[in-house]
């Protein structure tokens, strides 16, 4: 029996995992190395754009998920990959464009959460919260993103970026595939030659496309969502506690629901 292929396949991408980045200056949109890491991360892109459709995959769809989502090189972009720029305003965020019609996600330059050793830039949502957990577990960005592919019933296949981002989400996302291409070192990173870090990235995003039946989705059934916030800054957390149905004391912030889209809506308004 043919095996299952993953024909229609969605990725997010963000910046800070992306192959050799180190420094906040190379994310950031203005800063002299800006424009020399947005042609790393479409490599990067690219590189996940190639295994996929190596795998069997007919339709990519790209989600620029980066700061202004405007990272990626139209020009320099796979030909066959479709692409998702600038933000609709809506709390999907970094998965906005994904619905029932995909049947596989991929995140490519992702990062872990905020407070992991090594974890290169590492932070979720905005450098505004000290720690996030959702249901006592700490929420990466890749997490809550996975939580939002299970919300539409896709589940999330594949997650390049550093160690750090890789291990956590191994032990959030079951099953999923990783690519390592960097370690990191403090404020330091120790990269893979980038031919290496894309072909991981090729690699595993083939082998996660050619099998979408082996990864779990992350949501389903009657569980309540209960996110948990700690904030930087006391007039933040006092802000967010306006929120309707938000629970503030000092700078602690949770915010629980049955319907994880207003766990996002709410996420939305607070970051």
């Amino acid at each position: 029996m043919a095996e299952k292929v993953a024909k229609t396949v969605f990725i997010s991408a963000d910046m800070e995992g992306v192959s050799s980045l180190a420094a906040s200056e190379e994310v950031s949109k203005g800063e002299s190395d800006y424009e020399e890491f947005c042609k790393l991360m479409t490599g990067d892109v690219n590189a996940a754009v190639e295994g996929a459709l190596e795998a069997g995959a007919g339709r990519v769809v790209v989600r620029d998920a980066h700061a202004t989502a405007r990272n990626i090189l139209p020009a320099e972009l796979h030909p066959r990959a479709e692409l998702i720029r600038g933000w609709t305003g809506r709390p999907l965020s970094m998965m906005d464009g994904i619905d029932e019609g995909f049947d596989l996600v991929l995140f490519v330059g992702y990062h872990s959460g905020p407070g992991l050793e090594g974890g290169t830039l590492a932070h979720a949502m905005s450098g505004k919260f000290h720690e996030i957990h959702l249901n006592d577990r700490p929420a990466s960005e890749a997490y809550l993103n996975a939580l939002t592919a299970g919300y539409y019933k896709v589940p999330v296949g594949f997650i390049s970026g550093d160690d750090v981002c890789c291990q956590q989400a191994q032990e959030l996302i079951p099953g999923i595939e990783t690519a390592v291409v960097k370690y990191g070192r403090g404020q330091a990173v120790h990269s893979l030659p980038l031919e290496e870090a894309r072909q991981r990235i090729r690699e595993g995003a083939s082998r996660a496309v050619k099998n979408p039946d082996c990864f779990k989705l992350l949501g389903q059934g009657n569980e309540k969502f209960s996110l948990s916030l700690s904030y930087r800054r006391m007039k933040d957390a006092i802000r967010a506690g306006n929120y309707p149905g938000a629970r503030q004391k000092n700078y602690l912030v949770e915010f629980s629901s049955q319907d994880y889209l207003e766990v996002l809506t709410f996420l939305h308004f607070v970051s």
